[in-house]
């Protein structure tokens, strides 16, 4: 029996989405095969039982092979194309700006499609040289000259400027007495 269908197989190059398999489908249904059957005659192309019988059952509430009615607005900027084009660009150079995916999309559509969708988070890198012996100490002397208010202000600001944040931290030696 599965001879019949062997050609189904074969075509290899033929573009075979879900209308043609409720075609495929609803056609043996109507020249008598059980849903059995039919799922057998098909198995080659990969389908599940529960697509027969969805199909089988679409066929006789709507006589036909047709998508449903839907309800709602269909997407049209986080579509799977636009999914699959901004996780390939973050492969390729995830230091990239998020609104250089998709200049003409909206940044929050970005912002949505990025953490939904992708289920990413952006990383905000932080910008700044290290503190090497020599900065410090002219880090250090500098708070030295600068007069208790503006050192205060300056502590509040920036923590790591101010001689007691920096013995805080580690960062120098205190000044020998």
């Amino acid at each position: 029996m599965p001879r019949q269908f062997a050609h189904v197989s074969r075509s290899a190059n033929m573009e075979w989405g879900f209308k043609e398999t409720r075609v495929a489908v609803r056609v043996l249904h109507k020249c008598g095969k059980s849903d059995y059957q039919i799922f057998y005659l098909l198995k080659p192309l990969k389908i599940t039982q529960n697509l027969v019988y969805r199909a089988i059952k679409r066929c006789k509430e709507l006589w036909g092979v047709e998508d449903r009615a839907r309800s709602g607005r269909l997407r049209c900027v986080r579509t799977k194309f636009a999914i699959k084009t901004v996780r390939e660009r973050i492969r390729r150079n995830p230091l990239r700006k998020q609104n250089s995916f998709a200049p003409k999309a909206k940044h929050r559509s970005m912002s949505r499609l990025i953490r939904d969708d992708l289920h990413m988070r952006a990383h905000l890198l932080s910008k700044g040289h290290l503190l090497t012996p020599a900065l410090k100490d002219i880090r250090q002397t500098r708070t030295k000259a600068s007069p208790p208010a503006t050192r205060r202000k300056r502590a509040r600001k920036h923590p790591l400027h101010g001689q007691e944040n920096l013995h805080h931290r580690g960062a120098v030696q205190p000044p020998e007495r």
